[in-house]
């Protein structure tokens, strides 16, 4: 007996440690109760703020969550984010603006003009529409003794004579969103710095609106200006770049030939025409992307979105207006404030960087445009209100 009821002990001992292994590895409700007390229960919000779908949901995907955003990469990661700041100085200077109607380039080098102002020295300002008339404007400053010139080139290689005879004159050089592929001297073709507009970055946070608003594998498109400016060919090239990396398909590019509003519209025209189910237009600027949209509305097109770059005065009110979906705000205030810095820095002996970075852009939208400063706004706040 003594042995029979041990061996029965024995026995319910181990039925107990099984029963007990079981509930541990769950499988019935009060395991699932357990396992939501000790590690919290998935909530429906992402890391990035977006509802995760699930289930059949998920495998459709839909809004925010169904678009691939990759970080941003580039060279404006490696670019310096100003110049030293410089002594006081009487030097003289000269901006090279490539078209003086342009608000663009017109606030640039008012914020030029402004901080040469308040270091003590003298600006000049020329303007031209076609690369050789900037090629004579070159050779007039310095053969007028000017100390430092800031050049927007239009056309680099048709200036590469006159930079070499500037050079050879004492005069210091800088430029804007000329070497776009590297942190370097290599690639400046004389000059000894340049500003980048950060349109890289500006591409980036274009198509990431375009692909966050339309369905993956939109159809999008670029307009690009008739002549070849660096800068604006690098622009449509990062979009692309960016559209395609985030899922769009870019399906190809038309041409404004007259940079304006009116040639943005037979641009937009040929665009939508060649392309019946494009949904998205980035163009160079922002006159370009409002002719567009009202050869969209002409069309009796109302499901296309349409980008410019700049995000100057005329962006907003269109953009308010209705008549243009987004804008990349560049910075030019700070464009020529850095440019007057790193012209006194060369004149004054510092070592500056080969390439600096202006504010970041913006993307104005009509639910945030009134709250980013105008340019005017910014000039103000950093000079005082202009007579």
């Amino acid at each position: 007996m003594t042995l029979n009821r041990g061996r029965l002990l024995g026995l319910l001992v181990l039925c107990l440690l099984v029963s007990l292994t079981v509930a541990a590895c769950g499988g019935g409700d009060s395991s699932t109760s357990s396992s939501s007390e000790s590690e919290p229960a998935p909530t429906e919000e992402t890391s990035g703020g977006e509802k995760e779908a699930s289930g059949e949901e998920g495998e459709e995907g839909g809004g925010e969550s169904a678009a691939n955003i990759p970080p941003f990469e580039g060279v404006e990661d490696e670019a310096a984010e100003s110049y030293p700041e410089p002594k006081s100085g009487k030097f003289s200077l000269a901006y090279m603006n490539p078209q003086g109607g342009n608000e663009f380039l017109k606030t640039l080098g008012n914020a030029m003009k402004l901080e040469t102002e308040k270091l003590g020295g003298s600006y000049t300002e020329v303007t031209a529409k076609e690369p050789n008339e900037q090629v004579t404007q070159m050779s007039q400053l310095v053969a007028q003794g000017v100390e430092g010139i800031a050049v927007f080139p239009l056309d680099p290689a048709s200036l590469a004579p006159q930079v070499e005879q500037a050079k050879k004159a004492g005069v210091k050089l800088v430029t804007i969103d000329l070497n776009l592929e590297e942190d370097g001297l290599k690639g400046l073709l004389g000059y000894e710095s340049q500003i980048l507009q950060r349109r890289d970055i500006g591409a980036y946070l274009a198509a990431k609106y375009m692909a966050e608003t339309l369905e993956p594998g939109a159809e999008v498109g670029g307009i690009e200006f008739g002549i070849k400016v660096p800068s604006i060919v690098y622009a449509i090239e990062r979009a692309q770049y960016w559209s395609e990396k985030m899922g769009l398909n870019w399906v190809g590019n038309s041409v404004n030939k007259t940079d304006d509003v009116a040639g943005g519209e037979p641009a937009g025209t040929q665009l939508l025409n060649e392309h019946s189910d494009i949904k998205g237009v980035m163009a160079y600027n922002d006159p370009t992307a409002e002719g567009a949209y009202a050869a969209a509305r002409s069309a009796g097109i109302t499901d296309v979105i349409f980008g410019g770059f700049n995000g100057g005065s005329e962006a907003r009110q269109a953009i308010e207006n209705e008549t243009q979906t987004f804008s990349v705000v560049l910075d030019p205030p700070s464009m020529g404030k850095q440019w007057a810095w790193g012209l006194y820095d060369l004149l004054q002996g510092t070592k500056v960087p080969p390439t600096v970075l202006p504010k970041e852009p913006i993307l104005a939208t009509k639910e945030n445009v009134a709250e980013i400063p105008t340019w005017d706004e910014e000039l103000e706040e950093e000079y005082g209100k202009s007579e």
